[in-house]
Order: structure tokens, then sequence, then C-alpha cells
């Protein structure tokens, strides 16, 4: 409910006006009554997004161990923090520095990028 609610709040915080915030709220759902079509589209409109295929590889790669390590807390019924903490010092530094390297190597070289908040 909180993420609905939030969701419908930022169409106003984002649109121009009223009638645009209307507008968007009114097509939101467009596409959903075929699922299947809709969510194939948007697979296949990450190019439109400017997502490249590999930066979509890198993601999924990214989000695949920490799919994972959720997987195995929820079937220990224990958060993945609470899995961290308990493991061994030296799997909790393979884990840290592998996250730090994968930000390292993926992180974008040469491009001038300014601060997110400044677009806005």
């Amino acid at each position: 409910a909180v993420f609905v609610f939030i969701s419908l709040a930022w169409v106003l915080f984002r649109a121009a006006t009223i009638h645009d915030a209307l507008y968007i709220w009114g097509h939101m759902l467009d596409g959903i009554a075929n699922p299947k079509s809709y969510v194939l589209n948007g697979i296949l409109g990450i190019s439109d997004l400017g997502m490249r295929k590999r930066a979509l590889f890198e993601t999924v790669i990214l989000i695949f161990p920490v799919f994972i390590a959720d997987l195995i807390a929820s079937r220990r019924r224990k958060s993945s923090a609470e899995l961290l903490n308990e493991a061994k010092p030296i799997v909790q530094w393979i884990i840290f520095v592998a996250f730090a390297c994968a930000v390292i190597i993926l992180s974008a070289k040469g491009v001038a990028t300014e601060f997110v908040y400044l677009q806005f």
C-alpha cells in the first residue's frame, strides 16, 4: 500500500501540470490486460531505455548472487544480514572485497557524470 501511494504521489511531483498527472494516472496500467505482451515489450524495450546488452548482462550477473543468498536465507528463515553476520570473518571479507571489485570493474571510466539530483 505504501509503495502504491508513493508511486502515485511521485507522479504529482514529476508532472508539469495537474492535467499531465491525471493523464499519466489514467494510462498507468495500459498494456497490463495482456501480461505476456506487456512483459515481452518491457524486456525487448530495454534498448529504448538506453541500456546496452552488456549492461543488462552485467546487471543480471550481479543480481544472481543476491538472489541465491536471499533464497538460502529464506530457507533458513533468517535475513541475509543475519547470515552474513553469522559467517566466518574470512567469508565476510571475501564478500566485501568481491563487491568492491565489482563496483570498481563495472563503474564507468572516463565518463564525466553529474550528481543525479542536479538534474531535477
